[in-house]
């Protein structure tokens, strides 16, 4: 009886796709999987009725068992979204097969940078699409950065999601409100010239006040002693 075993492997190409994994029975010891960018389909392969990020083939080394299901791991540019007005959410992979094009389970992963990583399920290898479709991307347990014209706030969480694990929660954007601005300190210009002319006039007249009546005490206690002076 053949073991079910499961193969992760770096997917080579260079297509969008970056990582494969395959669960199967007769996988064999090299698995090979590539994945083979297209600027465009085959003339006997209609385009999908949406804007397509890229199209691609994948295909893999001989295998003599029975793939249950490919996990495909792929990434596509912030700049692209953000050039197309679409969001993080609005990306699904398709998979041509019977002669029609059919959405994948899609989850987003993490955003590294400026770029977005996304998982498709498939049940089969072929031609593929990396479309927009409006709110069709699963939203797991990781966490969504801002864009790049954003202000950053909570770091990344890069731990990848369950296979069709369903969408753990939602997001949740807080908006904070800034501080009222502290209050403007106006310098100190000094005191004007008329109060320091008046403080010195004051401080005169008392100064002269206090000697008159201690003259006039003293006077009081000895009359004898100014009495030659009258």
């Amino acid at each position: 009886m053949d073991i079910v075993k499961t193969e992760t492997v770096n997917v080579g190409g260079g297509s969008a796709v970056l990582r494969a994994t395959v669960t199967g029975t007769g996988l064999g010891r090299n698995l090979v999987i590539t994945s083979m960018p297209h600027p465009d389909l085959p003339a006997t392969i209609a385009a999908p009725p949406t804007p397509v990020y890229q199209y691609l083939s994948i295909t893999s080394s001989t295998i003599t068992g029975v793939v249950n299901q490919t996990t495909l791991d792929f990434s596509v540019p912030q700049a692209w979204l953000t050039d197309h007005g679409f969001e993080q959410r609005d990306i699904v992979m398709l998979h041509y097969v019977n002669g029609t094009w059919q959405a994948l389970n899609t989850e987003f992963i993490s955003q590294n940078g400026g770029t977005v990583l996304y998982r498709a399920t498939t049940p089969s290898l072929s031609y593929f699409a990396i479309a927009y479709q409006q709110d069709s991307t699963l939203t797991g347990i990781a966490t969504l950065l801002p864009t790049p014209v954003a202000v950053a706030t909570d770091s990344v969480q890069q731990t990848p999601l369950p296979v069709n694990s369903p969408s753990q929660g939602m997001i949740v954007r807080k908006d904070t409100q800034a501080p009222p601005p502290a209050p403007i300190a106006v310098p100190d210009e000094g005191l004007p010239l008329a109060t320091i002319i008046a403080g010195v006039i004051c401080a005169v007249v008392i100064i002269v006040g206090l000697f008159l009546v201690r003259r006039w005490w003293i006077r009081r206690q000895n009359p004898a002693l100014f009495r030659k002076y009258d």
